[in-house]
């Protein structure tokens, strides 16, 4: 595949494609008719223009410089690159702030006149992670129930402010008011203390016997029994509410409703009319009491 030159005889000189770059001398010999001819031949091979890329890299603040790379094409199949010499700068070092930074090399080499395309080295901020405040863990606490309370025990509920007597488990009886003085009062069909819920099924004897404050009393729909002298002279007493339907003549006692304020109004449930306004009837409810369904 190289220039062939021809004398005048069939030898032929052949000047090879692989040559490295340089100057060559070849001496070309030529005989004719008994006249030889010697001519001395100058083959220039220049190197050949190319473009190697430096690589971009990265790296965090702090660190050492990385290896820097290149890559190149154009190469001559066959060619290598290992003797090329290879001088890389960048103004980087490991004290740098981060941002960016060039990095520029020169290439010599033997058969190639190398352009070089600078690349860039991105310094990365140190990343600090938020300071977590670690507290030494505190050992697991086992959780304590509450005791519950036994029959005959007296709780008081902070809610409505009164006072009661657990006739069983889950249920119990009302007492009393914590204030005296307070002048409305709900007997709720419910109440929760410590955690343990319970039915409020009664009213406990004199619960408000003679109290003089008193002017409203609403009654929960569990009460089932109402004992003596519960409302006994609650002369200020006016306005009654019964939401239970579970009242009986027999589990209402004496003078339950004696004496309160003679123009009080009772409501109760319009299914349980007629017996409750004869409970309350034969129970102390004066006649001019008004007692009304609701």
């Amino acid at each position: 595949d190289g220039v062939e030159l021809e004398g005048a005889t069939s030898d032929a000189y052949v000047i090879p494609d692989n040559m490295k770059a340089g100057t060559y001398t070849y001496r070309v010999e030529m005989s004719s008719n008994g006249y030889s001819v010697t001519e001395d031949i100058v083959v220039n091979v220049s190197k050949k223009k190319i473009t190697a890329k430096i690589d971009n890299k990265e790296k965090t603040a702090g660190e050492a410089n990385p290896e820097f790379t290149y890559t190149v094409s154009g190469v001559v199949e066959g060619d290598t690159t290992k003797d090329w010499i290879v001088k890389y700068t960048t103004t980087a070092t490991n004290a740098s702030k981060a941002g960016s930074y060039k990095i520029e090399a020169v290439i010599t080499s033997d058969n190639y006149d190398v352009t070089v395309e600078a690349g860039t080295l991105t310094v990365k901020a140190v990343v600090v992670p938020d300071k977590e405040e670690t507290k030494p863990s505190e050992p697991e606490k086992e959780e304590t129930k509450p005791a519950v309370p036994k029959k005959g025990a007296k709780i008081k509920d902070a809610k409505n402010l009164a006072w009661y007597k657990v006739t069983k488990a889950g249920t119990v009886t009302y007492l009393k008011p914590v204030n005296k003085k307070k002048t409305t009062v709900t007997i709720p069909a419910t109440i929760t203390v410590n955690g343990i819920k319970y039915k409020v099924t009664g009213i406990a004897k004199d619960a408000f016997n003679n109290n003089k404050y008193i002017k409203k009393i609403t009654i929960g729909k569990e009460i089932k029994t109402i004992d003596a002298n519960v409302f006994y002279k609650c002369t200020k007493l006016k306005n009654l509410v019964i939401n239970s339907k579970n009242l009986k003549l027999k589990n209402v006692g004496k003078n339950a409703f004696k004496g309160i304020n003679s123009k009080a109004v009772i409501k109760v449930p319009k299914s349980k009319y007629k017996t409750y306004k004869n409970i309350l009837t034969k129970r102390g409810v004066g006649k001019k009491v008004k007692i009304k369904k609701m």
